[in-house]
């Protein structure tokens, strides 16, 4: 199964790390990554859900801020896996719930969390849509 990763401009700085513990400690493949700036359109694109949010100007100029990098992994179980890697969304939370986590290790706040990890095979097939097309 493929899932789709992407460093958000504050993880970047931590890719190393993180690939190695996917790929050394976790068994995921990569299969393609490329580094991204996104734009206002791909951050609508990316979160639909979130357009009228009051918070969505916030998150739009974080993600457009700097680079990303956007990573096509793969195993067995590969979305739920990642996910239950990534932790929970707020690292406050995850540094108690789940301290192993990438977001406990890295993530700042709810916002600046460092990642994104897709949460369906649909997801996977929109994000790579927009970041690989």
């Amino acid at each position: 199964e493929e899932t789709l990763l992407m460093l958000k401009p504050d993880g970047v700085m931590h890719k190393t790390m993180v690939l190695q513990q996917l790929n050394q400690e976790h068994g995921f493949r990569m299969v393609k990554a490329k580094s991204v700036n996104m734009t206002p359109k791909d951050v609508m694109l990316w979160y639909p859900e979130l357009r009228n949010k009051e918070f969505f100007p916030s998150l739009q100029r974080y993600l457009t801020r700097g680079p990303c990098y956007a990573v096509i992994l793969e195993r067995v179980d590969a979305i739920r896996g990642l996910r239950h890697l990534v932790g929970p969304t707020n690292p406050s939370i995850a540094r108690q719930e789940a301290p192993w986590s990438i977001r406990a290790q890295i993530g700042l706040s709810v916002q600046e969390n460092a990642v994104h990890a897709s949460d369906s095979l649909e997801a996977v097939r929109r994000e790579k849509a927009i970041l690989f097309s």
